[in-house]
């Protein structure tokens, strides 16, 4: 007999993969985390969510961001079968035993397979894109392919962004289906799980009822609302992040070793997560860094791991620089404008914030003011 639907403790963990805490998201979808979430509660967290982020397809960038120890047991079991078809189907009967109400679930079609869920709103997209680019996200690391799936379809109506979509998806969805389903062909079905063990995959079905129902991680979420107040305050470090916790700093430190991180790096992934969202906003770089805690513009740079990074390429595409008054001559002010950037550019992040790899040349159109610096 199928239960009533619940809301998924994994959406609340999906939302902390865009860079905003649980009680953020709470707070904008009007509710308190003191009760386990109705399925229309869930639903609403989405929406809140849509209106923190400003991003009309949140649900898909969850999904691509997420990682697989955010899916508890579930990510575990589908990490140890055999191959990707049972790791499907582990996946959708696990995350059927943790949400109810038969929504969701794995689905043979012919020569091909893979995971159907119904919605309980066409209108709140978040939820299914949020699983189907999840469980694709999934896969690719499991195989070690960037696999395509044979179909997907939704529901919904096509996005303000289909392109996104099928930039993730390697192929365009269907839009207004009559289902929501992501199907695989049955030769990649068959590929094998790499470092697998069966065994232990086995163990996790055994337990499912009781490692499901204890999937949220309560450490984390109280890590997440303190690290985000002691910011606030100004003194993020480990020692006042502890206090807020009512931990001394070496048990908090022992804690995070245990998940597998370190102070340091759930720092980095809570800071690059609040800055990809705010980088899709109209605040400047300099004021995101402030924001974040950074003590300029240059050590926000820095901190980002790597040029060739995607916040990296946000960080250039929003840098915007101008002539430096040495190199023009009085009579040469009020005819100069700058000529597209070459989507080549990238910020020297080993740099100050005034330079760039290459200077842009001058077009005797627009006016440029005199005294004005890099940027």
């Amino acid at each position: 007999m199928a239960t009533d639907p619940r809301a998924s403790p994994l959406t609340l963990a999906l939302a902390r993969s865009v860079g905003f805490s649980v009680e953020e998201v709470l707070a904008a979808a009007g509710l308190s985390g003191d009760r386990p979430l109705t399925f229309d509660e869930g639903m609403q967290v989405w929406k809140g969510l849509e209106r923190l982020s400003g991003d009309p397809c949140v649900g898909l960038e969850t999904g691509i961001r997420f990682e697989p120890d955010q899916m508890g047991p579930i990510g575990a079991a589908f990490l140890h079968s055999e191959s990707l078809g049972d790791a499907l189907e582990r996946g959708g009967r696990l995350l059927d035993l943790l949400i109810g109400g038969g929504r969701i679930g794995f689905v043979e079609r012919g020569d091909e397979a893979g995971m159907q869920q119904r919605m309980h709103d066409p209108t709140v997209r978040h939820g299914v894109d949020a699983v189907f680019a999840g469980g694709l996200n999934l896969a690719r690391r499991a195989t070690r392919t960037e696999l395509v799936p044979s179909q997907i379809r939704f529901e919904a109506p096509p996005p303000p962004a289909p392109e996104r979509y099928e930039r993730f998806f390697g192929r365009m969805p269907r839009w207004s289906a009559e289902e929501n389903v992501l199907l695989f062909h049955r030769h990649d079905l068959e590929r094998e799980i790499f470092g697998a063990s069966p065994s232990m995959a086995t163990l996790i079905d055994e337990a499912a009822p009781s490692l499901v129902a204890g999937s949220s991680s309560r450490r984390a979420r109280d890590f997440e609302r303190a690290f985000w107040e002691a910011l606030e305050e100004g003194d993020a470090s480990v020692d006042r992040v502890a206090r807020r916790m009512g931990l001394s700093a070496r048990t908090l430190q022992r804690q995070l070793t245990e998940r597998g991180g370190s102070f340091s790096t759930e720092r980095a992934r809570l800071l690059r997560a609040r800055a990809e969202v705010m980088l899709k906003g109209e605040a400047s770089i300099e004021e995101i860094a402030e924001r974040l805690g950074y003590q300029s513009r240059r050590a926000f740079e820095r901190a980002v791991p790597g040029p060739m990074s995607s916040l990296h390429a946000r960080i250039a595409v929003r840098a915007r620089p101008t002539w430096r008054s040495a190199t023009l001559q009085p009579s040469e002010v009020g005819d100069l404008r700058w000529s597209r950037m070459s989507p080549s550019w990238v910020v020297d992040a080993t740099s100050t914030p005034s330079r760039v790899n290459h200077r842009p040349r001058a077009s005797p159109r627009a006016p440029c003011a005199l005294g004005a610096s890099m940027s």
